[in-house]
């Protein structure tokens, strides 16, 4: 925001990797009309579809966001594992929008949020949980 004593604010919208073909330098994807409506209220607001962990920083580097908004959950490193993005932005000292990485982790995983709850004593379904690198569907 502009203005009298005040500075500019910077956002970063980071869309989720699988997201990238839908997006181009001057169409952002789905998330035009968020950027669009950000920039109605006087912020300063970009778009970027980071595919890896390292590019993410690079691109927090880059923009340097006084906030930034994060549609993907997880982002895979060099060796192809899956990273909270908000555990990354915490490491960069970057404020978000949304739930800490602990929160997002628990809510993520089904299974360990139900068992949380049954050891709380709320009253849940009975449940199965599965790993998916334990069961495969192959023959």
């Amino acid at each position: 925001m502009k203005g009298y004593g005040m500075t500019e604010v910077r956002a970063l919208i980071i869309d989720k990797p699988e997201n990238k073909p839908f997006h181009t330098p001057l169409v952002p994807g789905n998330l035009k009309p968020m950027i669009k409506a950000l920039e109605a209220g006087g912020i300063t607001a970009k778009c970027a579809v980071p595919q890896t962990s390292q590019e993410l920083i690079r691109v927090i580097q880059d923009h340097s966001p006084d906030i930034v908004f994060s549609a993907a959950y997880g982002i895979e490193d060099e060796k192809g594992e899956s990273n909270n993005v908000h555990r990354i932005l915490e490491g960069l000292g970057v404020p978000y929008i949304g739930s800490t990485s602990g929160v997002l982790d628990i809510a993520i995983d089904k299974t360990r949020l139900k068992d949380i709850w049954i050891k709380e004593g709320i009253r849940t379904p009975p449940y199965a949980g599965f790993n998916r690198s334990e069961h495969s569907l192959a023959n």
